[in-house]
């Protein structure tokens, strides 16, 4: 037996058989990392799509909320210290992760009315001071409306 370790052919062959045994398990290792890297590349593209889509849900939703509050207030002709210290950190919130200019144009809007109802006694109006307002406002709307869609 110790003859067959001796002899520079079998040492040969020997060699040959296993440089290329370790060629072959390199080559299954490393095919084998590769599709792993591929499928970790696959789920973190995935995971950032969501990302991407969850984050654009959020700014719409809170697109969606400071636009009803628009409305909801100037229908009612007032913008309450209440409502100002839930919407404007989310009005900020909502511009800072970049929300759309339309809300902006609107923020100037909404801050100008006033904090009470417009019957609460240090808030009386005429009628015709009402409905000038109003009107005003029924107007801007509509320009906002309109250059939104441009």
């Amino acid at each position: 037996m110790n003859d067959i370790f001796n002899n520079p052919h079998v040492m040969s062959v020997l060699g040959v058989i296993l440089g290329a045994l370790i060629t072959v398990l390199t080559g299954f290792l490393g095919f084998k990392l590769q599709k792993r890297d591929n499928k970790m590349d696959e789920l973190l593209k995935e995971t950032k799509e969501k990302e991407t889509n969850r984050d654009k849900l959020e700014i719409m939703m809170a697109g969606q909320m400071l636009y009803k509050n628009y409305k909801d207030c100037i229908k009612k002709g007032y913008y309450s210290l209440e409502e100002r210290q839930v919407y404007h950190p989310l009005y900020e919130a909502y511009i800072g992760c970049g929300g759309n200019g339309t809300i902006k144009s609107l923020a100037p809007i909404i801050a100008a009315l006033p904090n009470e109802p417009p019957e609460h006694p240090r808030r009386r109006k005429s009628d015709i001071e009402v409905n000038e307002e109003d009107e005003r406002r029924t107007q801007d709307e509509q320009k906002l409306v309109e250059s939104s869609r441009n």
